[in-house]
């Protein structure tokens, strides 16, 4: 006695199974896809977009691989890669690093842009470690082409009045 399964029921999923599934489930697919809509239209009106100033840094260095002898004394000092990428990524390293931040903060502060004003909160305590890691945070440094000696040095903020002071102060103070 033997029995053909094959015949009785089809394997795999077919159109019909879909339809059946859609038509079945159609109100939560409905409700679920407006409630995304609308957090969707929340989010792009309540958020604002962040406003970026962008500088590019041309970054000098001897061209030459090898090792030089210092004047005068016996060291030797080793040049770069002869594209100079270690050089450029060092000079990155410094350009995005906490420290740079926290001086470009005291340094604004002097000219009444201070921790507040860049924290976004103008009741806030006047921190300006905190303030120094939103900069380190919303600021990009990365090399303008491969292999070439420029950097673009991207900071984006919500606030477009700070954008180009503080990108100003970075490089100043870089």
């Amino acid at each position: 006695m033997s029995t053909n399964r094959n015949a009785e029921t089809p394997a795999g999923f077919n159109p019909a199974d879909l339809y059946f599934v859609v038509f079945r489930h159609k109100w939560k697919i409905i409700v679920l896809t407006l409630l995304g809509l609308a957090a969707a239209a929340v989010a792009y009106f309540t958020q604002q977009p962040p406003y970026q100033s962008q500088a590019e840094l041309l970054i000098q260095y001897v061209p030459q691989a090898g090792a030089l002898t210092l004047p005068g004394s016996d060291q030797k000092m080793i040049m770069p890669d002869a594209r100079g990428e270690d050089i450029i990524n060092s000079e990155i390293l410094i350009l995005t690093s906490l420290d740079l931040a926290e001086q470009a903060v005291t340094n604004l502060q002097a000219v009444n842009l201070g921790a507040a004003k860049i924290l976004g909160n103008a009741g806030s305590s006047n921190d300006a470690v905190a303030a120094a890691i939103s900069i380190h945070n919303n600021l990009q440094a990365e090399p303008a082409t491969k292999g070439g000696s420029v950097i673009a040095v991207t900071f984006k903020h919500a606030n477009a009045q700070l954008v180009q002071p503080v990108l100003q102060e970075i490089l100043a103070d870089y």
